[in-house]
């Protein structure tokens, strides 16, 4: 009996991603959670953890619920009286509703009531939910203040909603293709790092990067309703030929929505490359002792220069620590199925796996390679390394979506 194609894509993928990888799934939190301590200067601490529990309510109902959590409801009727009064002190500038765009944006917005309501609530879940992505990077001990998620989001899950408020304040359905230029929505637009709208992950968003800014009104400034007074919400789906549907998310201190917010998010850009806060966690950044230990395993296993990232060193260390055993079992059990299985890609990829396995893992190369993956476990102690660009926070959402909501 012949092993079809699809099955072979299916089981060699699922055994490499079993054989290679640490991965740790998170669990959903208690609905009531909490921020230890303040990181908001325009909201009181109630506020604050009353987002941050709305938010985690909102991410459940993403993950659990995707095709309800992107629908009318009367949530920002319920919140936003609260909120209101600390909207005059979250304004980013009170000099922004007197810019000309703004008065050109009011004109050309929207009167769909329906249309207003629904941005609005949605707009209210993603500052919600941006709370509850900076708990939950508390809750796995690496809080940080700048730096940005790469975050596992089973079936995009989280991304489309995200891409979803895009499509909606944008009105294009292809919003990767509509021009910076073009774009009449201060809500939400593209931001393409090959076309400098962004410096992140180039080359690995094939549908481009987003950002939403925090306003409700189209002649409103930015507010600073996100922890640390931030304003704007960058994002994307990131490809970095993992198997796992990875988004990449970061809250920064101002957008691009307009002239005055592109000039103050270049002063935040540039002063983000020459003042590194402690505790900064950038997918541009790799640890020192990381680098150190690389090249030392490096030139003991005369790896290629061209590595870059940990996901990639991380990856090239568990070719070498592969259990020759295991593998060649598995090519013989295929290969007694179908002969001609050797000769497929899978057949071949098990197969340099094997050798590699047996003829490069020399004592020596073997140590090097395990103890650069003890490092890296050691420094990143909740797994997923091996998606891993630089010194991110990385979260897996594959379990979190099984705890449903509570009234």
């Amino acid at each position: 009996m012949k092993i079809s194609t699809q099955i072979r894509a299916l089981l060699i993928p699922a055994f490499l991603a079993c054989s290679f990888q640490k991965s740790f799934a998170m669990e959903a939190p208690e609905p009531a959670a909490a921020i230890p301590a303040s990181i908001s200067s325009c909201l009181p601490l109630e506020m604050q953890q009353r987002l941050t529990t709305l938010g985690h309510h909102v991410l459940q109902e993403i993950l659990n619920h995707p095709a309800s959590s992107f629908s009318p409801s009367s949530l920002f009727d319920e919140i936003y009286p609260a909120l209101e009064p600390y909207l005059e002190g979250a304004a980013y500038s009170r000099l922004s509703t007197w810019k000309p765009s703004s008065l050109i944006r009011w004109t050309f917005s929207s009167t769909d009531e329906e249309y207003i309501a629904l941005r609005k609530n949605q707009m209210l879940k993603i500052i919600a939910l941006s709370w509850a992505l900076t708990d939950l990077a508390r809750q796995q001990d690496e809080f940080f203040e700048r730096g940005s998620f790469t975050i596992i989001d089973p079936e995009h899950r989280l991304t489309h909603f995200l891409l979803d408020y895009v499509k909606l304040t944008t009105g294009y359905q292809t919003p990767q293709t509509l021009p910076f230029l073009l774009t009449i929505s201060n809500f939400a637009y593209r931001r393409d790092p090959s076309l400098k709208g962004s410096s992140h992950h180039k080359g690995h968003c094939p549908e481009s990067q987003f950002g939403i800014d925090v306003r409700f009104e189209p002649c409103q400034g930015v507010l600073k309703l996100l922890p640390f007074d931030y304003t704007h919400v960058l994002f994307a789906k990131l490809d970095l030929g993992q198997v796992e549907p990875l988004l990449f998310f970061k809250l920064e201190p101002v957008g691009m929505g307009g002239v005055p917010e592109v000039v103050a998010h270049s002063f935040n850009f540039y002063h983000s490359q020459h003042s590194l806060l402690t505790g900064t966690r950038r997918e541009k950044d790799i640890p020192d002792a990381i680098k150190t230990a690389f090249h030392k395993f490096q030139v003991t296993a005369n790896l290629p220069v061209s590595i870059k990232t940990i996901g990639s060193m991380y990856a090239e260390a568990q070719k070498l620590v592969v259990d020759q055993t295991e593998v060649g079992e598995m090519l013989t059990a295929f290969i007694e199925v179908d002969e001609g299985f050797i000769e497929t890609e899978a057949g071949k990829s098990l197969k340099m796996f094997e050798e590699r396995a047996g003829l490069l893992n020399t004592k020596e190369i073997y140590n090097a390679a395990k103890a650069f993956i003890e490092l890296v476990d050691t420094v990143y102690k909740n797994g997923n390394n091996h998606v891993r660009t630089g010194n991110e926070v990385i979260f897996d959402l594959r379990n979190y979506r099984q705890t449903s909501i509570e009234d």
